[in-house]
């Protein structure tokens, strides 16, 4: 039966392995990658409502996107949860790692998140204690022993003792270190570096996504969309037609 012209096809969302086998069934709005570790989680949308997803497709948390633009990522293995008009953190199986008690609570970066309570910020660590501030303000945490900085309009890498790791030439823009490379932002066209500030695959296409499991989501010059290991070799690619 041929399709109305005009009318939209229906898009839904699901995940599939790196072989191309289906293991989450098309059925999310919207869906986002999941998390590194052995409790990754993924946020997807479904039934007006975020949904956070283990690798078998069960929710372990559940948010209403009614006042919420957005869903909080979970950073250090925390997510910030607001319930009863207080923030506080929750686990990846959904319980209270710190209870709510904040006025305001912030993401955590490097096991340290800013908190509000009664007018007064300080820091705290996943634990809930108090901590003394951190000394950088970063652009990105630290990952895989590097943070993403921004120094006199610059952006740059910092190593795990404080010190700049390499140069750099003018960045656009810079991501965390993901299964040993970065993924970075230079005239237009993303590429990435390794370890040692070095081109590991030069600035080629219109976007680009981190490395996770060796892979990384691109758009090539073609337009199309697809997945490239560690070399640049495309691993699998799709249709000009249609979009991941």
């Amino acid at each position: 039966m041929q399709r109305p012209r005009g009318e939209k096809t229906p898009v839904a969302y699901g995940y599939f392995d790196r072989n191309g086998r289906t293991v989450i069934d098309p059925q999310f709005i919207n869906a986002g990658d999941f998390s590194d570790g052995p409790d990754a989680l993924a946020i997807v949308i479904k039934d007006h409502a975020f949904h956070y997803i283990d690798r078998t497709g069960r929710a372990m948390l559940k948010l209403s996107i009614d006042g919420n633009d957005r869903a909080p990522a979970f950073k250090d293995g925390l997510v910030k949860w607001k319930e009863d008009g207080w923030w506080g953190y929750r686990d990846a199986r959904g319980e209270w790692a710190i209870k709510p008690q904040f006025d305001y609570a912030a993401d955590f970066a490097d096991g340290l998140a800013q908190v509000t309570l009664k007018g007064q910020s300080n820091w705290i660590n996943t634990r809930g204690e108090r901590q003394e501030p951190p000394k950088f303000q970063k652009v990105a945490p630290l990952a895989e022993g590097f943070a993403v900085i921004r120094d006199k309009g610059r952006l740059g890498y910092l190593n795990e003792f404080g010190r700049p790791a390499f140069e750099l030439p003018m960045l656009q823009a810079a991501y965390s270190f993901s299964g040993g490379l970065a993924r970075v932002k230079m005239d237009g066209k993303f590429g990435f570096i390794d370890t040692k500030g070095n081109w590991a695959l030069k600035p080629q296409f219109a976007d680009a996504s981190d490395f996770k499991g060796g892979l990384a989501r691109v758009m090539f010059a073609e337009g199309t969309w697809g997945y490239i290991d560690a070399s640049g070799k495309k691993i699998w690619e799709s249709p000009k037609e249609s979009r991941l």
